[in-house]
């Protein structure tokens, strides 16, 4: 088993995600979860979700966290703390749904897959090799399942 799907299955294990992971899909509802965009020439998610959480409450709950602005997270800047935050929206959002990397990239202001792929790479070594990183990423997750949870509780 690689150390990502260790840490994968970890989270599942964990007491605020167990249970929210979602069954598979078959075809038909994958493509309910989409709309056309401009004219069909490509699709964009109507809502990233895995169960309670979205894309849009783990870019809320790292902006929070980590006190940086939504639209710096999803804008073209490349600064040292916007990228990092970037970087831990990537990892987190790739951690905690089942959402592909260009739907991601998608989500953070039409960024490439290739582009998600690095940014979880780099994240992802650097959780394994820092501990603060690795902590500031739990509590980055937590707030974010704490976001839905309210949220779902609101609905």
């Amino acid at each position: 088993m690689s150390q990502v799907n260790e840490k994968r299955h970890r989270l599942d294990q964990s007491p605020a995600w167990r249970g929210c992971a979602a069954p598979p899909r078959k075809r038909e509802q994958q493509a309910e979860m989409f709309t056309p965009a401009e004219a069909g020439l490509h699709r964009a998610p109507k809502r990233i979700t895995c169960g309670r959480l979205s894309l849009a409450q783990i870019v809320t709950a790292v902006s929070q966290v980590m006190l940086i602005a939504e639209r710096e997270i999803r804008g073209p800047r490349r600064d040292r703390p916007i990228a990092a935050a970037r970087h831990m929206a990537v990892y987190l959002a790739r951690s905690l749904t089942d959402q592909s990397y260009p739907m991601i990239g998608h989500g953070l202001g039409g960024r490439y897959h290739t582009t998600v792929m690095s940014s979880m790479q780099r994240m992802t070594a650097r959780i394994e090799n820092d501990a603060q990183i690795s902590r500031l990423a739990q509590r980055c997750m937590r707030h974010a399942l704490s976001l839905a949870a309210q949220e779902n509780y609101h609905e």
